[in-house]
């Protein structure tokens, strides 16, 4: 697919350019697929036209951000079931996620959310290999991960699907843009180009009350801080916690919301923890939105193997796995 812009001029282009709320919205109507293009362009008619056209940054919707976020509001209740840090290599399903899975089919949520690192990708990571380890290739872990995904849409195929993407997740964009830059726009350089059926992004906000990203804090009070320093309700990933952190002041009360892991513990795509204990937390998120409101709940996965429910996750009084 040839990403061409429709012939404007440099007036028209400030016009676009002033008229929309997102560069996103600009690409949509210059019939440019990627956003990179947009602002190469505009670049280029500040130069030539002598003028400044100011950023998209919008401080209507709470401050949210504009670049690479996904914008939604609905007038009635909705939920949301939030999953994140799938993490583990080809060949193997996690209890988690097939728990998860279980659960997605029979609450059929208004939204899934996949908040990040639900691919490894340890190959082309930063980090040295461990021993012998062997380590999966591009293309297996590609078609185990969008198999998984898949999975979700038939599970419930009415829900609308949004993928925010992790650290782990840019590893796939990363190393092609500062290894073989002569591949941008090549269809299937990005990561989004085989994950059809999903909204793609790095972060969500809902009804301009919550904001839904792969990281920000780290850490045992990563929750509080991320509410206390975001001002909104927030769900976060990242470091496999599995908790709600509420703040009340005098606007309210807002929540702070860890979406766990759907890893297993002792998958060997963690041997770099070399066994330790981790105080990580297997399990799901699930969020009902009402108006400029949330009521946050906690879907975790019993990790005990003496337990009868062993490996199934607990939302709302029944058991899924």
């Amino acid at each position: 697919m040839v990403n061409r812009m429709r012939p404007v001029d440099g007036i028209e282009f400030i016009h676009v350019w002033e008229s929309s709320d997102s560069v996103r919205e600009v690409a949509e109507r210059l019939n440019l697929k990627y956003t990179r293009n947009v602002l190469d362009r505009r670049r280029r008619v500040e130069k030539e036209m002598g003028v400044v056209l100011h950023s998209h940054q919008s401080m209507k919707a709470s401050n949210f951000p504009t670049f690479e976020n996904i914008n939604t509001h609905l007038t009635r209740d909705y939920d949301i079931l939030i999953a994140s840090d799938k993490h583990n290599l080809p060949g193997h399903e996690p209890q988690a996620f097939k728990a998860f899975l279980h659960l997605v089919e029979d609450a059929k949520p208004k939204y899934v959310v996949v908040n990040g690192d639900w691919y490894d990708f340890p190959s082309i990571g930063r980090f040295h290999r461990i021993g012998w380890a062997e380590q999966p290739s591009i293309a297996d872990e590609l078609e185990s991960g969008t198999n998984c995904l898949d999975q979700i849409k038939k599970a419930s195929p009415k829900s609308k699907r949004i993928f925010l993407l992790g650290n782990h997740d840019m590893r796939f964009d990363g190393k092609l843009s500062n290894c073989i830059p002569e591949l941008q726009n090549v269809p299937g350089s990005k990561l989004e180009h085989h994950l059809k059926g999903w909204r793609i992004g790095l972060s969500a906000t809902f009804n301009d009350t919550l904001i839904v990203k792969h990281r920000w804090h780290t850490g045992m009070h990563s929750s509080y801080n991320d509410v206390l320093r975001g001002g909104k309700n927030i769900a976060t990933a990242h470091d496999h916690k599995l908790n709600i952190r509420p703040w009340t002041d005098y606007s309210g009360t807002r929540y702070g919301v860890k979406t766990g892991t759907l890893s297993d513990l002792w998958d060997e795509c963690f041997a770099y923890m070399e066994n330790n204990s981790v105080d990580w937390q297997p399990g799901c998120a699930h969020i009902q939105v009402s108006g400029n409101i949330i009521i946050p709940s906690l879907c975790p996965l019993v990790i005990d193997k003496k337990h009868k429910h062993w490996g199934k996750i607990y939302h709302q009084g029944k058991w899924y796995g």
